[in-house]
C-alpha cells in the first residue's frame, strides 16, 4: 500500500473526555477533525483506543479519580476524508490559522517526527500550534502515525485521517472549519454515530 494515497476509511473514531462531549455535544472542537480507521481496531481495549490519541495510563488515571471516563465515537468518514499528512497540516495552519504562527512545511514534518521532549524551542513552538489545532497530545510526536513525503516508504502505525464534521451554520461568518465551534453535534451527523464509554479502573492496568 502506498502510505501517501491509502485507501480512505468508511468508518472511523474519535477518542476524547466524556466531560468534554456532554459538556459541548461535539466530538472535536473544530470541523476539521483528526480520525483513525475503524478497520484498525480489532479486538479493541482500552489502552488500545487511548494510545491511539494520546491518552497515557497516567491520564487515564487522572481522569478516573476525576470521575471523568474517555468515550470512543465511530461514524460513517465523510466523502473527503484523506490522509492527515504533514504538508497538509502545515497548510491548514498558515491558511486558517496564522495566528498561531507561520511554519513551514518542513517545520511542521520536523514538528511532528521529534518527540516532545526532545524539541527544540522552535520545533516546540511548532508542536504547540498543532496541539492548539489539531489536539494532537504530546506522546503522538515522534511517533510515525502522519503521512509525509520526507519519509514516503516509512510503515505508519494507526494513520490519522482529516474528517469533515462541519457545521456550516456555525461558520457563515467566518468560513473556517479549524476555529472551534465549527463542528457538527453528534446528532446532526448524517448518519447517528456510535458512542460508547471506555471505564479505565485499576484492573485494566
Amino acid at each position: 500500500m502506498d502510505v501517501m494515497n491509502p485507501s480512505s476509511p468508511s468508518r472511523v473514531v474519535r477518542v476524547l473526555p466524556e466531560s468534554v462531549l456532554l459538556s459541548t455535544g461535539c466530538a472535536c472542537p473544530t470541523g476539521l477533525q483528526l480520525v483513525v480507521p475503524l478497520e484498525l481496531f480489532e479486538n479493541p481495549t482500552v489502552e488500545l483506543y487511548a494510545a491511539a490519541f494520546g491518552y497515557t495510563t497516567t491520564v487515564l488515571d487522572r481522569m478516573t479519580a476525576r470521575g471523568d471516563n474517555l468515550v470512543v465515537i465511530t461514524a460513517e468518514a465523510d466523502s473527503e476524508v484523506g490522509i492527515a499528512t504533514d504538508a497538509a497540516l502545515a497548510g491548514l495552519l498558515r491558511d486558517l490559522r496564522p495566528e498561531e504562527g507561520t511554519f513551514s512545511d518542513i517545520e511542521v514534518a520536523e514538528a511532528l517526527n521529534t518527540l516532545a521532549g526532545r524539541a527544540g524551542s522552535r520545533i516546540r513552538q511548532v508542536q504547540r500550534a498543532l496541539q492548539n489545532v489539531f489536539g494532537i497530545r504530546d506522546p503522538l510526536f515522534g511517533q510515525p502515525r502522519f503521512a509525509s513525503q520526507r519519509w514516503a516508504d516509512r510503515r505508519l502505525m494507526a494513520p490519522f485521517y482529516l474528517d469533515e464534521k462541519i457545521d456550516m451554520e456555525a461558520i457563515e461568518e467566518t468560513g473556517n472549519p479549524l476555529l472551534p465551534g465549527s463542528a457538527l453535534q453528534l446528532d446532526a451527523y448524517p448518519s447517528m454515530p456510535l458512542v460508547q464509554r471506555l471505564r479505565w479502573t485499576a484492573e485494566s492496568s
